[in-house]
């Protein structure tokens, strides 16, 4: 019996091993599924792009951004000179996180009667990567201020009140991004079912051979089976997408 069992899957191997389109289906795959969950769900951490508005322009300004910029989480990639730019790279992706040091920050650092305020945009959009940039964010003024306490030698200093400014989804709800990428990921295992279920049924029902000596091209015969394949998947995506505002209460903004 196991002479038969082995001879059966000796004959499958040899089968997909001549079979070129099989077997690049085989190690294809699992590789682009795990390029979209890996896009879906993970995210190296250590690459979050900082833009800084600098008015005050001064010596404490610039040390407060070499201090973000060698934050392990984060990197100052732009300085603008004005808000509107600074919110155009966080509306167009370009920066995960936005600086804002007012005019008379250093001046107010000094005074111990003075608050100091420090304005931070945050992309929430992406819960995981929001909170992590808040976090980070906090930390450099947090040890800015020990910094300061062991420099001048005071018991207090004062204070920097920084404001944080979350963006898209405030309360970092994780719905919010997890659910848009698990659509698209459903979209792409039925669209895939879809077309691959179709040529199985052609040649269970033998009519892949008819189709094989008609003049359909190679081209012509995989579009003839892609566009329905392509149809369902739209169909699909707009009901699932009504689900997902109506039913789990994702919102759906911008152009």
């Amino acid at each position: 019996m196991l002479i038969r069992i082995w001879n059966m899957v000796w004959k499958e191997i040899v089968q997909l091993a001549r079979d070129r389109l099989m077997t690049a289906f085989i190690f294809l795959l699992p590789l682009v599924q795990l390029a979209l969950l890996a896009q879906a769900t993970g995210r190296r951490i250590g690459d979050l792009k900082v833009v800084v508005l600098d008015r005050d322009r001064t010596a404490v300004t610039r040390a407060l951004i070499s201090d973000l910029d060698n934050q392990e989480e984060l990197a100052v990639r732009y300085y603008v000179d004005d808000m509107r730019e600074l919110e155009s790279f966080l509306d167009l992706g370009k920066a995960d996180v936005g600086v804002v040091f007012p005019r008379g920050l250093t001046r107010d650092l000094a005074d111990p009667t003075r608050t100091s305020q420090v304005h931070v945009l945050i992309d929430g959009s992406n819960a995981v990567v929001g909170g992590i940039a808040s976090g980070a964010v906090s930390a450099v003024f947090a040890r800015y201020e020990q910094e300061q306490l062991r420099a001048r030698g005071l018991a207090i200093v004062p204070p920097i009140d920084l404001r944080l400014t979350t963006y898209y989804n405030p309360t970092y709800n994780t719905r919010y991004f997890a659910i848009p990428a698990q659509v698209g990921f459903i979209i792409y295992q039925i669209t895939l079912a879809v077309a691959s279920l179709g040529l199985a049924r052609e040649r269970e029902l033998g009519t892949l051979e008819q189709l094989i000596v008609t003049p359909l091209s190679r081209l012509e015969l995989v579009l003839g089976k892609a566009i329905p394949a392509f149809i369902i998947g739209v169909v699909n995506f707009i009901f699932l997408l009504g689900v997902t505002v109506h039913v789990f209460g994702v919102p759906m903004r911008g152009s």
